[in-house]
């Protein structure tokens, strides 16, 4: 596990991939833990004098280990991170309130609906309806913190989860 200092970053999900240029400067630490997959496609880079950690652990969606990210003080993604998992991609996360949620071309993304959370279980977004495949999502009234957005398949029944984080 990473120390909890500002030079640190940690990403969390079920299947993690890096598909774009990005570089984990000097001094930095990048931590990466999946439920199944972690892909670090070319452009991936870390310099000399930064620590690079990644793992699979299947685990990672146990409430126990949910309840240890959800107090992990710094989860950063770069706006040019997209996490995509079961073809739905989420950036930039963090963000200002303002972020982009992407199905990639083989997604049935008309059958899925989605569900915006507080930690305590509030909803404060919701769609039943997905009707593109670029959907853009916009909390900028919504206080500054960490959210839970989920995706709920219509048919299938399968649900997603993401931390969403706001500042």
């Amino acid at each position: 596990m990473l120390n909890k200092t500002n030079n640190n970053i940690l990403l969390v999900g079920k299947n993690v991939e890096i598909n774009c240029s990005y570089n984990i400067p000097q001094n930095k630490q990048l931590g990466i833990i999946a439920n199944n997959s972690i892909i670090l496609k070319p452009g991936f880079v870390a310099s000399g004098g930064s620590l690079f950690s990644a793992k699979i652990d299947p685990s990672i969606c146990s409430n126990s280990y949910m309840a240890m990210a959800e107090n992990t003080e710094e989860i950063i993604m770069d706006e040019n991170f997209k996490e995509t998992t079961f073809g739905i991609s989420i950036f930039p996360n963090p963000n200002n309130g303002s972020f982009t949620i992407e199905f990639d071309s083989f997604s049935d993304f008309e059958n899925y609906a989605l569900k915006i959370t507080t930690l305590q279980g509030q909803t404060i977004y919701s769609m039943d309806n997905i009707s593109d495949m670029l959907t853009i999502i916009n909390l900028t009234g919504q206080t500054n913190g960490v959210y839970i957005l989920s995706f709920y398949h219509k048919e299938t029944l399968e649900t997603f989860h993401y931390k969403i984080v706001t500042f």
